[in-house]
């Protein structure tokens, strides 16, 4: 049975802060159509609400730009706290797919020292 979402389980990987790092994973799509993509994620570099110490990537589908992903801070060193990220829409053909998420330069944000996630799961949600 066909379902309108699923999850691809990834493991805990941290996203460091190197310009021009990428974490690429492989999934494979059961029918073609758009989707909303996002991703489960945790970040305790700083305070929900004083801080700017969310983590800014860019997301490529087979290599082709298809948006930007925040992965906000959920709490100073409250690395446990986990949540989803915004999404972003892509059209996908069915079967397998290079999902990355990468971090170019002009993805650095204002706070230049801490800039940091642990990624966890991508979920697709078919629209």
């Amino acid at each position: 049975k066909y379902r309108k979402e699923f999850t691809f389980e990834t493991e805990s990987t941290e996203i460091a802060m190197e310009p021009g790092t990428q974490y690429t994973v492989t999934v494979k799509i059961p029918r073609r159509g758009e989707y909303a993509i996002d991703w489960l994620y945790s970040n305790g570099n700083g305070e929900i609400e004083t801080q700017n110490k969310c983590a800014v990537r860019t997301m490529a589908v087979d290599d082709q730009s298809c948006g930007t992903i925040v992965f906000a801070q959920r709490g100073l060193d409250d690395w446990e706290s986990q949540g989803w990220s915004n999404s972003v829409k892509v059209k996908l053909r069915r079967g397998s797919h290079a999902i990355s998420i990468s971090y170019p330069e002009e993805n650095i944000n204002m706070n230049i020292d801490e800039d940091r996630a642990i990624l966890h799961q991508a979920r697709f949600t078919k629209l």
